[in-house]
Order: structure tokens, then sequence, then C-alpha cells
């Protein structure tokens, strides 16, 4: 199972320099706004779909803003 968790400060960096508010770049990448804000505040997983939204708006690579790791399985 893959883990993909937010680099918040990365994140919101990349926002910013892009010219978005959080609702202004939820919009643009399909998301809900808590979605958006609950990852620039802690590092949270999110869904694959969601990264790639995000790091697709923002015209950036998934591994910029997110970390991805592969969970061991038991």
């Amino acid at each position: 199972m893959i883990r993909i968790t937010s680099k918040p400060k990365e994140l919101e960096t990349a926002r910013v320099l892009a010219g978005y508010s959080q609702r202004g770049l939820s919009q643009k990448a399909g998301i809900n706004p808590s979605t958006l804000n609950h990852a620039e505040r802690k590092a949270k997983q999110v869904w694959p779909q969601t990264a790639k939204a995000i790091a697709s708006a923002l015209n950036t690579e998934v591994s910029q803003l997110f970390v991805i790791e592969q969970e061991a399985q038991e």
C-alpha cells in the first residue's frame, strides 16, 4: 500500500508563489478547500488523485509537494 503525505511548507510556498489563495487553488485542482487547508497545516495523508490534482494545478511534480512511501504489508 502506498502512503502519500504532504510537505506542508513546500505546498504552501508553491501555492503562494503561483499566486493562488487556498480557495483558488482548490477550485483549480477540483478539490475541497478543507482538504488543501489540512494538507498545508500538517503532514496529512492524501489520496493519490488529490496529490496529482494539486501538483498539476501548480505545474509541478507530485514529489515536490508530497512524500510517497511504500507501506510494508503484513
